[in-house]
């Protein structure tokens, strides 16, 4: 029992915290000592990635110091949600492989940050995994988070998401497509200079086929990705 006790109380010292996150600067307390990471990535939901990478390398017995070389160049995936400017002035979200609700409350989230003006807001949703809930009744689940977010116009792809579209109905912004590509030619018809349009959506439904064309349309130059260069002691 002692032992156990003396491991118990070792993990409570040695556990990684958020001390504070501002501006891509994530704080993180670890026992006593301090550490200070840049990142170059958008959303605190990255923040928690890196804490969590942290934490899981921490807990192999890995020195901050050691890890740093690989967080440095480590990027995630296109369709995890880094913002990518268009030369056109279209900023594009790109969560096509959000396949759960607290990925996708993360992009709302993200879209309220990076869009300020609810007139700038495009949404473009495929729906999220079910998990136990029957398909059609967890799509259901994004309905406060598509009428907090106000945008000005959001399209809604796939039969399962038939419900939530009848659930918006009030809302006559909001649109129902079951063809792809009538999806992507409205989006791109409706998009404009200092647009934010955010896709998010299981996998499966090739919403990332969406994110491409408007990508290929606005003549995307270049991708923001996030990257973890610097961590300091302090």
């Amino acid at each position: 029992h002692k032992e156990y006790r003396r491991q118990r109380q070792m993990c409570i010292r040695d556990r990684v915290r958020e001390m504070g996150f501002h501006n891509g600067n994530l704080q993180i307390g670890m026992g006593s000592l301090r550490l200070g990471i840049s990142l170059q990535s958008d959303g605190h939901h990255m923040a928690l990635n890196a804490q969590a990478a942290l934490a899981a390398l921490h807990a192999l017995g890995y020195a901050p110091a050691q890890v740093q070389a690989s967080l440095a160049h480590w990027q995630p995936m296109i369709g995890a949600g880094q913002p990518q400017l268009l030369p056109s002035g279209i900023c594009l979200l790109d969560h096509s492989l959000s396949n759960h609700l607290l990925s996708m409350t993360a992009a709302f989230s993200q879209l309220q940050s990076v869009a300020p003006h609810v007139s700038r807001r495009l949404i473009v949703l495929a729906g999220i995994q079910p998990g136990q809930a029957s398909i059609d009744a967890a799509q259901l689940a994004l309905e406060p988070l598509v009428r907090d977010a106000q945008a000005r116009r959001v399209l809604l792809y796939g039969e399962p998401l038939r419900p939530l579209a009848a659930a918006l109905g009030d809302l006559l912004h909001v649109n129902w497509y079951d063809d792809l590509n009538q999806l992507i030619c409205s989006l791109l018809r409706t998009t404009h200079k200092g647009d934010t349009v955010l896709l998010a959506g299981r996998a499966t439904t090739n919403l990332a086929l969406a994110a491409d064309a408007i990508r290929d349309s606005f003549s995307a130059v270049s991708y923001t990705h996030l990257t973890l260069p610097t961590i300091l002691l302090v």
